[in-house]
């Protein structure tokens, strides 16, 4: 189970290389460990650096140019 908004204890430094990860970034594939921040969309996964390519993707339909009249 992820916890979106648990953040990790900065004194508590765990090397990850003994460590799973709890997830995975639907987009990169990057995983995601225990106390990391990501987001859950659509009961997927979403790391902080997908997150802008994810929004433009699924806002591509409202996107308009603007113009002067």
């Amino acid at each position: 189970m992820l916890y979106y908004e648990y953040a990790p204890d900065p004194f508590h430094l765990s090397d990850l290389q003994t460590v799973s990860p709890a997830g995975q970034c639907c987009l990169c594939g990057d995983e995601l460990y225990a106390g990391q921040c990501c987001y859950c969309i659509g009961g997927t996964c979403i790391c902080d650096t997908c997150l802008p390519q994810y929004a433009r993707a699924y806002f591509r339909s409202a996107r308009v140019r603007l113009r002067l009249e």
